[in-house]
């Protein structure tokens, strides 16, 4: 899958050799898909609406990529914005803030600070309740125009979100966190924060739901990840491991959140390879997305989001807050 397997890298604005070599250890993979999805795909064809380069409407066709189904245009079109234009949650200039907490394996909750994971080997953590200058309060989402720092990649075929994660003070952590998302008629599929004390989550499932939108509906994943992604503070291991992911819709609620009551699919996933096991409970809405995403890791610790505000592209937005 060259789109996806090139995403898996965190793009930062300066771009590291380490960063760009580690994209050899994400092998492509084989994923078996949803039989009910393939026939829907059979020389389907869309329009995504709204204004290109030309002014016309972008005509793609659904394509299965190793298990991920995502829009594919005619090498012609160029438009930066080809991907975005159909988009309903993830709409560029659309921001996204979610709580967090960290909950160790005696069931604690923390915070995470702001330290060089990378240099130190060490993350630092601190009680929910006693926060300081360095916590990290919260992560934010902003849906990016156009291609970034992916325009050259061919065949890439995602949206792009900026990650930010930020303190009590609004002031940012970790800058310039770009990875892609897809959405469209047949799934959403999401990439998680991955950056220091949230690199954890490259063993988990990302978030990710597939049409139909219908209790029991089951679909399948897997993914090669290469040992760079290991730490002390959850796992070690040498050589590739290949997570086995299965998702599963298992009920629709109304979810009560900071946004008031959201009625959800409640999709249940787990990740297996040869170095353990990891899930993740996700709560998603047609209107807004993932509203919460539970995860437990590797080491049986857990990091919870919860979404606490959604502001539309059209919306005014105070930069003191965003």
């Amino acid at each position: 899958m060259k789109s996806l397997k090139i995403s898996r890298i965190i793009v930062l604005a300066l771009v590291s050799v380490c960063i760009f070599n580690s994209c050899k250890n994400n092998k492509k993979v084989k994923v078996q898909a949803s039989v009910d999805t393939k026939a829907s795909l059979k020389k389907v064809k869309h329009t995504a609406e709204g204004v290109s380069a030309d002014s016309t409407k972008l005509e793609y066709k659904l394509v299965e990529d190793d298990g991920v189904v995502v829009e594919r245009f005619d090498s012609k079109v160029t438009d930066e914005n080809r991907f975005n234009h159909d988009n309903k949650i993830f709409v560029p200039k659309n921001k996204v803030r979610y709580s967090y907490k960290y909950i160790d394996t005696s069931g604690k909750e923390y915070l995470f600070k702001d330290c060089d994971l990378d240099k130190d080997g060490l993350w630092d953590i601190s009680d929910i309740d006693k926060v300081d200058k360095k916590t990290i309060n919260s992560v934010l989402v902003t849906v990016l125009e156009g291609m970034s720092v992916f325009k050259n990649i061919p065949d890439y075929s995602q949206t792009i979100i900026k990650y930010e994660a930020r303190k009590e003070d609004g002031a940012i952590a970790y800058k310039n966190s770009v990875t892609g998302v897809i959405e469209n008629e047949a799934n959403i599929w999401m990439h998680p924060i991955r950056t220091k004390n949230f690199r954890s989550l490259e063993l988990n499932p990302f978030p990710f739901i597939k049409k139909p939108y219908s209790i029991g509906n089951k679909w399948l994943w897997k993914l090669n990840i290469g040992d760079q992604w290991g730490n002390k503070n959850w796992k070690e291991w040498k050589g590739s491991i290949e997570n086995k992911y299965e998702y599963e819709i298992v009920d629709k609620l109304k979810l009560d959140t900071k946004l008031g009551l959201i009625e959800c699919y409640k999709i249940k996933s787990t990740a297996t390879s040869r170095i353990g096991k990891t899930s993740l409970m996700a709560y998603f809405s047609e209107k807004y997305g993932f509203v919460k995403l539970d995860y437990t890791n590797i080491n049986k610790t857990k990091i919870v989001f919860e979404m606490t505000e959604f502001i539309k592209h059209d919306k005014m937005l105070d930069s003191r807050r965003f």
